[in-house]
């Protein structure tokens, strides 16, 4: 997939939780805020993302937030989470259904879930 196009074409909202290990990421803090055009948060608000071009996939929009993310795997600041490795369970979902995220493009009211368990 490439880059988003036609900045400003189209204006989705939707929410997203990411569970690493027991801990979820609070995406209100400085560093996850206005990322990038396309696809950010903002208002110091970090349940509710706001997209703003066409072609925003799941895979773009995690890459803004400094993740790598594929159906199986999750990479995560330098440590990569496999799926069935290490007794380790990778959930990438959207409105509950499991997605490839280099390839599903989000829409208005997605709910993205994005979950690493470790046992």
């Amino acid at each position: 997939q490439g880059e988003p196009s036609d900045l400003g074409s189209v204006h989705y909202h939707g929410t997203i939780a990411v569970v690493i290990d027991g801990q979820r990421l609070d995406f209100s803090q400085n560093q996850y805020q206005l990322q990038a055009d396309a696809f950010h948060f903002e208002g110091g608000r970090g349940t509710r993302w706001h997209v703003h071009a066409r072609g925003v996939t799941l895979q773009y929009a995690l890459g803004t937030l400094g993740f790598d993310a594929t159906g199986s795997s999750v990479t995560y600041q330098g440590t990569t989470y496999r799926d069935g490795t290490s007794n380790t369970t990778v959930r990438v979902t959207v409105n509950g259904d499991s997605v490839p995220p280099r390839e599903y493009g989000l829409r208005s009211g997605d709910s993205v879930r994005v979950v690493v368990e470790r046992s």
